[in-house]
């Protein structure tokens, strides 16, 4: 089916409508390359047999962010094992020649930084096993072992837990995706506007002009 899942929750009303055209502009662009791009929410997570106890689970995790919107993000990984597996993508990341194929394992992270040995699951492929098994990974992780510290407080994501399994042979990493203003990102197949490359500029404005799809 080609399947391209993106995950909202809508926690924040406030920027409900931008972040509503970010998802428009992320279906054009995914479905302009032939997949088949889909909005996942909690309902999808919860088809899961296991939803009950995952989310008690990942609550317990520190963050120093709401915990609707970190819950959010780890339910997203249940969510896409739910609907079988396919291909996960943040929702402000703009495909302009990544076609449809098949992940290289059962699960793939698209974005890396090598300098840092440090990878973003902002695009992930997989089987609904190496979805389900990241989402082990959160479950049975021990809080003190995958936290960073935040001044006084302590925090993790599934970011920060994915990057902890690096040499656990969870996933592999086949770096494609370019994050807006890096270098070669105004030819890379995959562009990830995140909040720190344009958090100087209209974030929506620049997804939809900085490159045509």
């Amino acid at each position: 089916m080609n399947n391209v899942f993106t995950y909202y929750q809508p926690l924040d009303i406030k920027h409900s409508g931008e972040q509503a055209e970010m998802i428009r502009h992320w279906k054009r662009s995914w479905a302009k390359q032939g997949w088949n791009p889909r909005v996942l929410g909690i309902e999808d997570a919860r088809r899961h047999p296991l939803f009950n106890e995952f989310d008690a689970r990942v609550r317990r995790l520190p963050t120093v962010n709401s915990v609707d919107y970190e819950v959010a993000c780890y339910h997203r990984w249940l969510a896409v094992a739910a609907a079988g597996g396919g291909f996960m993508s943040d929702y402000d990341v703009v495909n302009y020649g990544f076609k449809p194929r098949a992940a290289q394992s059962d699960l793939t992270i698209y974005e890396s930084d090598y300098c840092c040995d440090s990878v973003t699951p902002s695009v992930v492929g997989g089987t609904a096993y190496g979805f389900l098994n990241a989402c082990f990974c959160f479950s049975v992780c021990e809080p003190e072992s995958i936290t960073s510290e935040f001044g006084d407080r302590k925090h993790t994501s599934d970011m920060i837990v994915m990057q902890m399994m690096a040499d656990r042979g969870v996933f592999i990493i086949a770096p494609t995706v370019k994050q807006y203003g890096q270098a070669d990102w105004d030819s890379a197949e995959l562009v990830h506007y995140c909040h720190s490359t344009t958090h100087n500029t209209d974030r929506v404005q620049c997804m939809k002009t900085a490159r045509p799809i």
